[in-house]
């Protein structure tokens, strides 16, 4: 397959990596990241399986919209994106946001979804301290001091016993998030109280839960 692409999915811009051949798998991206993020699972994918990462509207090299963005509306462009490339299944990968999103579309579309993998994700609603840290950063119309970004999500989300980590984890997101982050207009997401019912739904034969423990 082609690689890096854009195409025009409901009306905006979206751009995405379409990489390999055989079962098509989908990985959806966390947020503030970008396709870019799953990189180093790409070119192992790849030689195997036909690989899918699209940069999610106002995110990555995606057109950047006005919002606010639902869970649905993510789900709705990824679905016009499969059909466009004519996948009738997919295996879905969500990473933290990317699992909301994951389980939204399994939720809504079953059928499309032959198998399901939740990585670091929750089915409960976001903790009040995720919702107050993401909140300054998706409520602004043009969000200033891009270097504010990634240092303000990490202290409000990683544990203060960590800062190697934070810092680590800062210097990732800072390079993925400068060169845009002066014109995005972030995601606003509501907790869907549905994510624990469809994890319940689907049960483990189709859902693999991934979680890991700092030690």
């Amino acid at each position: 397959m082609g690689g890096c692409m854009e195409t025009m999915i409901n009306g905006i811009k979206l751009h995405y990596i379409d990489r390999g051949e055989g079962q098509p798998i989908l990985l959806i991206h966390a947020f503030p990241l970008g396709a870019a993020m799953w990189e180093p699972q790409r070119l192992v994918l790849e030689e195997h399986y036909r690989v899918i990462i699209p940069d999610l509207r106002g995110f990555g090299e995606s057109a950047v919209p006005a919002g606010p963005y639902l869970m649905d509306t993510f789900v709705d462009d990824l679905i016009a994106l499969l059909d466009q490339l004519e996948i009738k299944r997919v295996v879905v990968v969500g990473l933290s946001m990317g699992g909301y999103i994951a389980m939204a579309l399994v939720r809504r579309y079953p059928l499309r979804v032959h198998a399901l993998v939740l990585a670091d994700t929750r089915a409960n609603p976001d903790a009040r301290r995720a919702k107050l840290a993401a909140k300054p950063m998706h409520s602004l119309p043009n969000v200033p001091g891009p270097l504010q970004l990634p240092i303000r999500w990490c202290r409000a989300c990683l544990r203060p016993q960590r800062p190697k980590i934070s810092r680590c984890v800062c210097g990732r997101l800072s390079s993925a998030i400068i060169h845009r982050a002066s014109r995005r207009r972030y995601a606003v997401w509501h907790s869907a109280p549905t994510r624990r019912a469809c994890c319940q739904r689907y049960g483990c034969q189709r859902c693999c839960l991934l979680a890991s423990r700092m030690p």
